[in-house]
């Protein structure tokens, strides 16, 4: 039995530090545009000039309380900044300015939509994320270091930009999970305005706490392992392959019977997730916090009303949302993850909820299409022929137009895939289109009775030019057929099938189409010579 490798279930927590979207510096007037000349963007107090003093920027605190609000934050009565004292170069003055005792908001909960199966694109789990603590902080400069000459150069544009850190417990459970919740939040805070979410512009930068623990832990057992940190993820893949990579480093290192090192880590390869020992934790730094004595304390309550200004309610925003497409209009993983499901107006969400109840379609939806059919097609038609900006209104087809639709391609399943790209194209050109009408002038309705498949596909197999450009394939799928080789002989099914499908315009049921051609190409016909 010592032989035998544990099964392992990693522990993971994230802190995620989002920089909040406003003007200016959350201690100063600096400005905080991205990407301007180095040292262009800093101000007196940024460089840690003796005598100056920090002005705390309302706006940030603000929008900090709005995130806190949408994440059912408990909003502490009262909050006040500390001192954290370490040193780097590109922190002037010794310290950073946060909220380490008492922050604005504690014991928040985020409800999110993942894929436990990255080859299953119909696999979808919900988790909740507990979200233990949101504090206000600064940021830290930039150090750019220049190996030729062997120096260290400063940039401090960031130096004092407005921080959120949302501190998550030890609920995820592997990269997958994590990236989802990660994508739930970005969702959420771009569509609160607090934060632009860009991870490429260091707008959101992740911090990933890891353990590993017995799976499943033994009764009375904490569950919470020595754990390591990988530091400033700047990708949701990255992200997902750097907590796997160390969930699997940790099990090795368990399994051999040793001790994982309480240590921090850098990602040192994005494609693998490989991360590196930067420094251990084994001593616990002492950052010497104490209050900022140059800030009075905070009465969160006091800014609440102005937090609170046009705040969508729960079932709008992006969490609540995705969990009535998935709970009434059975929307996919796919589609629920989409970055259109957070970016698009609450109108185009209500118009598919109408044209749902126009098509009579009995809720909650169980077909899986619903979601493709308006967020890939529908949609896809309104960016591609009216602009990003354009609402689902803007198209001119009327809701019991797109409701009829539904009724053909969801309901009653009546029309191909093929077949429904094309009339919506037709509609998008001629809005005021009956969708049936026009599915009756072009027969195009699915045909899925066997007997008149296969008539169709008769016809189609004994046309004289189908038959002599593919009879070299048909004596291969003879030859296969009787040495045993079904894999090379389903692809010549295949092959014959798709150019069935396309003469017959898509309008033959793919399933009984495939087995149709199976059943007359193992039947030994040939085509009639030439």
């Amino acid at each position: 039995m010592s032989g035998l490798k544990r099964l392992w279930q990693g522990v993971i927590g994230l802190e995620v530090h989002a920089q909040i979207s406003s003007a200016s510096k959350l201690f100063s007037a600096s400005p905080t545009a991205f990407n301007m000349p180095v040292n262009t963007q800093v101000s007196l107090f940024d460089a840690a000039i003796p005598g100056t003093l920090p002005v705390l920027n309302q706006r940030c605190v603000e929008l900090a309380l709005r995130t806190a609000l949408a994440l059912n934050c408990r909003i502490n009565d009262v909050s006040a900044f500390d001192r954290k004292h370490y040193f780097y170069a590109d922190m002037p003055a010794g310290y950073q300015i946060t909220q380490h005792f008492r922050p604005l908001a504690n014991h928040g909960r985020l409800e999110f939509y993942w894929q436990p199966d990255d080859n299953d694109p119909t696999s979808i789990a919900e988790s909740v994320a507990d979200i233990v603590q949101l504090q206000l902080e600064q940021d830290s400069g930039r150090s750019l270091h220049d190996s030729e000459r062997q120096l260290s150069l400063i940039d401090l544009n960031r130096a004092g930009v407005a921080l959120m850190e949302l501190i998550t417990g030890p609920t995820l459970t592997c990269g997958a999970e994590a990236a989802g919740f990660v994508r739930e939040l970005v969702d959420l805070l771009r569509c609160l305005g607090a934060c632009t979410g860009s991870l490429a512009e260091g707008a959101l930068r992740v911090d990933a706490n890891v353990s590993c623990r017995p799976a499943p832990p033994a009764a009375g057992d904490s569950g919470l392992g020595v754990r390591t940190e990988i530091k400033n993820i700047n990708s949701l893949a990255a992200l997902a392959r750097a907590i796997d990579f160390e969930v699997a480093r940790q099990a090795a290192v368990l399994d051999a019977g040793e001790e994982v090192i309480n240590e921090t880590r850098a990602l040192a390869d994005d494609a693998t997730g490989r991360s590196v020992s930067m420094r251990d934790k084994e001593r616990v730094q002492d950052y010497r916090f104490m209050p900022e004595p140059n800030l009075p304390p905070l009465f969160p309550s006091d800014l609440l009303p102005a937090a609170s200004v046009d705040l969508p309610p729960p079932d709008q925003l992006p969490p609540g949302l995705r969990r009535r497409l998935r709970q009434e209009l059975g929307f996919s993983y796919q589609h629920l993850a989409s970055s259109v499901v957070a970016a698009r107006p609450l109108a185009d969400w209500r118009y598919l909820d109408a044209a749902v109840t126009a098509a009579k379609l009995s809720r909650p939806v169980t077909s899986p299409h619903l979601g493709r059919w308006f967020v890939h097609c529908f949609l896809g038609n309104c960016f591609r022929l009216l602009g990003e900006s354009a609402a689902a209104e803007d198209s001119g087809i009327s809701v019991e137009s797109f409701g009829a639709f539904l009724s053909l391609a969801v309901d009653c399943a009546m029309i191909s895939e093929e077949v429904g790209e094309r009339l919506l194209e037709r509609m998008f050109a001629q809005p005021s289109m009956d969708p049936l009408a026009e599915v009756q002038r072009l027969n195009w309705f699915l045909t899925r009775n066997p007997t008149e498949v296969a008539s169709r596909f008769s016809q189609f197999f004994h046309r004289q030019d189908i038959a002599s450009k593919n009879l070299d394939q048909l004596v291969k799928y003879g030859k296969f057929k009787l040495r045993g080789n079904s894999k090379k002989a389903s692809v010549i099914e295949e092959r014959f099938l798709a150019l069935f499908m396309e003469a017959a315009e898509y309008t033959v049921d793919r399933t009984v189409a495939a087995k149709v051609v199976a059943d007359i190409l193992q039947s030994g016909v040939a085509p009639p010579p030439s």
